[in-house]
């Protein structure tokens, strides 16, 4: 027992370091050059080369559609491709595909609609040789808060239909809909499909149910999931409920990824989770504080010391409005949003009922010589301040609240014939995250996939965090996430993931915009993947039977003893959508012994002997088929070698709790097929 467990220490220092998981950043050498407010990211393929552009909606800013120029850089040509755009409303996620069938990526953005009290129609683009053109029609939808669309084809005609997760409106009005397509022109067959959800869907996934990998969608609501559609019948069944012992309780869900994280060709569920409605104070520098305080029939109050002038801006100031800023005992009201302060100018405090009266207070104590500030309002709402003084700041102190920590332990659905399993502590996930967004792809190119999650915290970011797959579902966290670390400024939104360069390596865009308040404005940020000496094997599908996209396809990868699944889901997870691509890692394999496609149409295709290193298209057979060779269609890839090993060693850590897993795994010798004895 005591070789055992000194092989397991071995083990767990050795992570084999010429194959580290390593990323540098390249945003400032690629032409990325956008700060500000995000709402997600979308990898696409604009004008057919294949190479992944990239199409930031930036919320309320203009957006950006950055072209692959196929050297590493990009350059923004949204004036060129769209160029009847000349404004945008409240852009939030969006999404590539062919719903035409006619070879090339249309692209559906979704938009809010003024916190549900307006209205801004959705914007549907066709392409035609790399130039958008707007679609009008029901896909407008412009009562809808719009947050996620999907592309699937739920009723298997072979056309592309979308559904759009939106946000409640205070009516009641415009919910998360399903439009199914007939040649181009879509309605709103909700009621026909038996679509019913009226929570606050901030996004939809695709899914497939036991080995019979039965299709299936889930929405995201207030609890996760709000819904859990198999669409191989028509009306839509919801299945929720044959899930309810794993899903119980399972709260705060702001992304999820899904894909097989055990490799037992059966994907899980990782659900991030985090709170949202929060409270936190920050003296961020000797002469700066930011604050974002949430009440909610309540009242929060601190107060500080300075000399001399201070500067307040108040968010969002679109919705308190000027007349809800009281300052000083007369109550006065400041002329704009962003405003300076003398002592004298606000002596005393404004009277007003504590969680009651809605706004901001902001007096002056002369006798103590302290300022003094509360925010209040008998509905939920998030106050965001920034305070900029002349002099120093001293005692700055919380009166009646504690800075909150929005970290919350994420959850690992682990999925077997017999049902959802929770497996998130003996996986080594049970570690509380404050993270938005997270994606799975298999970094390192070793046959497993793992885990990279984008954070934030209440009024700034946090470090982002990699977790690296060890290959039977334990991770482990790697330092500083492989050099991908993130922003210091900005709070983190999403991640998506692609491999821009095409050198068989998945790569990450980060955007750090997340919310309205001041503190999102932070950079979109692009890591190369450095690579390492592993072979690869990347996939574009080419439907015809089924949709162009293959969307809905699933493929099982067998070479060296193991076999890999992947679910072509376009990509999509909250607000974001990685590349449609499908990457495998081949480990030191060179060569894939068997693919098989399981087309939507219910083709099934078969591949035999493909050679590593590729990126190769498959077009959908009229029947099933079984080939020696590729298809003519394939295409050799046209990037740089994957040959590059890292700089240097990098690595990660391994906790006490995952080597006594490993000594169990190695005792008990538990397949991957198997329910594991420690859920």
């Amino acid at each position: 027992m005591k070789r055992t467990l000194l092989s397991i220490i071995l083990f767990a220092n050795l992570v084999h370091p010429a194959n580290a998981i390593q990323f540098i950043d390249v945003t400032r050498q690629a032409g990325i050059d956008y700060t500000g407010n995000s709402f997600g990211a979308s990898w696409g393929d604009v004008n057919g080369d294949g190479w992944p552009d990239i199409w930031l909606g930036n919320h309320a800013r203009f957006p950006k559609l950055y072209i692959n120029n196929a050297d590493g850089t990009f350059t923004d040509q949204i004036s060129t491709i769209i160029p009847d755009l000349t404004e945008s409303r409240d852009m939030h996620g969006a999404a590539f595909a062919d719903y035409d069938n006619d070879g090339d990526q249309d692209l559906i953005i979704l938009t809010g609609a003024a916190y549900g009290t307006g209205r801004a129609s959705n914007y549907l683009y066709n392409n035609y040789q790399g130039r958008f053109s707007i679609v009008n029609g029901p896909l407008n939808y412009s009562l809808g808060r719009g947050r996620t669309p999907l592309w699937l084809d739920w009723n298997g005609d072979g056309l592309l239909d979308v559904l759009t997760a939106n946000a409640p409106r205070p009516d009641g009005q415009a919910p998360t809909a399903l439009f199914s397509q007939e040649q181009g022109d879509f309605a709103n067959t909700s009621a026909q499909a038996g679509l019913t959800s009226e929570s606050d869907n901030t996004f939809a996934q695709l899914f497939t149910i036991g080995s019979g990998y039965r299709p299936a969608f889930l929405l995201n609501g207030l609890l996760f999931p709000d819904r859990l559609f198999a669409y191989d019948t028509s009306p839509l069944q919801n299945i929720r409920e044959q899930y309810s012992t794993a899903f119980a309780k399972l709260w705060n869900v702001r992304d999820a990824v899904i894909a097989d994280l055990d490799g037992n060709l059966l994907p899980d569920i990782f659900a991030l989770r985090s709170r949202e409605t929060a409270s936190e104070i920050v003296q961020s520098a000797d002469n700066r504080i930011e604050a974002s305080l949430f009440v909610d029939s309540n009242e929060k109050r601190f107060r500080f010391q300075t000399d001399g002038n201070v500067e307040f801006q108040i968010y969002p100031y679109w919705r308190i409005g000027l007349n809800r800023i009281f300052i000083g005992e007369a109550g006065s009201n400041p002329p704009r949003s962003r405003f300076t302060l003398a002592p004298a100018d606000a002596p005393g405090s404004y009277p007003h009922t504590p969680g009651s009266d809605f706004g901001i207070y902001i007096g002056y104590d002369e006798t103590r010589q302290t300022w003094e500030v509360s925010v209040s309002n008998d509905i939920r709402f998030t106050f965001d301040l920034i305070i900029t003084t002349e002099a120093p700041i001293q005692n700055l102190t919380r009166l009646n609240f504690g800075n909150t920590d929005i970290a919350q332990p994420d959850r690992l659905l682990l999925q077997y014939e017999t049902g959802l399993v929770d497996n998130t502590l003996a996986a080594g996930l049970q570690m509380p995250t404050p993270c938005a967004s997270g994606v799975a792809a298999d970094f390192d190119n070793d046959m497993d996939l793992d885990l990279y999650l984008a954070c934030r915290g209440v009024s700034g970011n946090r470090q982002n965090i990699l977790y690296e797959n060890l290959g039977s579902g334990l991770f482990q966290t790697v330092e500083n996430a492989g050099g991908a670390g993130g922003s210091l400024s900005g709070r983190a939104d999403t991640v998506a993931a692609a491999d821009y360069d095409r050198d068989g390596f998945v790569d990450l865009l980060v955007t750090n915009g997340r919310g309205t308040n001041p503190f999102a404005d932070g950079p979109t940020q692009l890591f190369r993947n450095r690579g390492n000496t592993n072979h690869w094997l990347e996939i574009d599908l080419q439907g015809t039977q089924s949709n162009r996209d293959g969307i809905g396809a699933y493929l099982l990868l067998t070479t060296g003893g193991t076999t890999q699944y992947r679910l072509q889901d376009g990509g999509m997870h909250r607000f974001t959508q990685n590349a449609s691509r499908i990457h495998f890692g081949l480990g030191g394999n060179e060569t894939a012994d068997t693919l098989t496609i399981h087309w939507p149409s219910g083709t099934v295709q078969r591949l035999l002997n493909i050679p590593a290193d590729q990126v190769i298209r498959i077009v959908e057979a009229e029947g099933n088929t079984d080939l020696s060779a590729l298809p003519p269609e394939s295409e050799q890839q046209t990037g740089p070698p994957a040959t590059t090993s890292p700089a240097n060693g990098g690595g990660g850590t391994l906790s006490l709790h995952g080597l006594v897993l490993l000594l169990l795994l190695s005792v008990f010798a538990n397949t991957r097929t198997k329910r594991p004895e420690t859920s």
